[in-house]
């Protein structure tokens, strides 16, 4: 595994989280 993949692939899991966390703040109550 190549260092740029590694890059790539904590890149694509960071959109991944930020898209679940946005997710789950708009579905709060509040």
């Amino acid at each position: 595994m190549t260092r740029q993949s590694l890059i790539n692939d904590n890149a694509l899991l960071g959109d991944v989280l930020n898209f679940v966390e946005n997710f789950w703040l708009w579905q709060q109550p509040y």
